[in-house]
């Protein structure tokens, strides 16, 4: 038998699932569920951007030593009962200058020219085109467009606690005194997010979702400053800021919160 063909490297694709690891030692089979394009995950998962993936390893084909035999000897047996006729009729087509029609292959990727001057069209997210798409997934958010855009899958991932993958240089962890940061968590993926991107109009948008409360974006169009205002929904894990400290203590306007039972300012 022919010896074993190497793996050979999948193109970087998004996939969804709740790990890293339980991602990449599934999707060489191809059972696990992409996010390309847009595509949305199942409920509990998340889309993890450009994971790499190796084909599982198949044994080249071998050609059966009976198929050879009786190749070469039906070759035999009609070449000596047609008088050599089946040379002859290669020689008469070599003499006519018959052409061989090779068939063009007119599918093409998407081309570079389709994003605007400065920027990169990102594998498996169409329509993405980034200045720098290792800012993608990196677990900080970006928060402008082009980065934090639908076609971008929001910065894939980085803008919403909820899709933020800590497995990722940034970690989704940033915090006061790091030498980066603050990010900030402004989601717009409806999945998730309560900010009306409009009606927000937040020139920082950084500040939203960091952990200290601004009045300025403490508004029901900003998602009550990313949830930073109220001792509820302020999160210490993702917050850059310490929850209510005294530079930007809680002031919670958010009715879902204040008119609970046992509401504690």
């Amino acid at each position: 038998p022919a010896p074993a063909t190497p793996p050979m490297p999948l193109s970087p694709q998004n996939y969804c699932g709740t790990s890293l690891a339980s991602i990449k030692a599934e999707c060489a089979s191809g059972t696990v569920p992409t996010c390309n394009d847009g595509d949305a995950c199942a409920v509990d998962t998340y889309c993890w951007g450009n994971v790499e993936c190796d084909v599982v390893e198949t044994d080249a084909p071998t050609v059966s030593p009976t198929d050879k035999t009786i190749e070469s000897f039906l070759n035999s047996f009609f070449s000596g009962n047609t008088g050599g006729s089946n040379s002859a009729a290669g020689t008469q087509k070599e003499d006519q200058g018959e052409e061989v029609v090779e068939v063009e292959d007119t599918a093409s990727p998407q081309e570079e020219d389709d994003c605007p001057e400065g920027t990169s069209p990102v594998p498996g997210l169409l329509g993405c085109c980034a200045p720098d798409p290792s800012f993608l997934g990196d677990g900080a958010c970006d928060a402008k467009a082009p980065y934090n855009t639908q076609e971008c899958g929001y910065d894939l991932g980085d803008c919403c606690q909820e899709s933020c993958n800590p497995d990722t240089s940034f970690a989704c962890a940033a915090k006061d005194g790091d030498a980066y940061g603050p990010f900030g968590y402004y989601c717009l993926d409806p999945r998730y997010s309560a900010i009306d991107e409009d009606a927000c109009g937040a020139e920082n948008r950084e500040w939203i979702g960091d952990g200290g409360c601004d009045s300025e974006y403490n508004t029901q169009a900003c998602g009550w400053d990313g949830g930073d205002c109220c001792r509820e929904s302020c999160d210490v894990e993702f917050a850059y800021y310490e929850c209510g400290r005294e530079a930007q203590p809680f002031d919670c306007k958010n009715p879902d919160i204040i008119y609970r039972a046992g509401y504690v300012p």
